[in-house]
């Protein structure tokens, strides 16, 4: 879970200069990197439960 913090801190830090630099604010590309991310936790994460219910199978068989 603190990756998933730094991830968005550092994305939206990194955000703010370029935007600062370029005068555009695209909140877009925030956006979408936003979606992507919350789609890849919890995809990740029904992964591992998955994963942890296969190999508690295999202990008990």
């Amino acid at each position: 879970m603190k990756q998933l913090w730094l991830l968005a801190a550092g994305a939206i830090s990194t955000w703010l200069v370029l935007g600062l630099i370029t005068g555009e604010f695209a909140t877009e590309v925030l956006l979408i990197l936003g979606i992507g991310v919350v789609l890849g936790y919890e995809v990740g994460k029904r992964n591992g439960i998955q994963e942890a219910e296969d190999t508690m199978e295999e202990r008990v068989l």
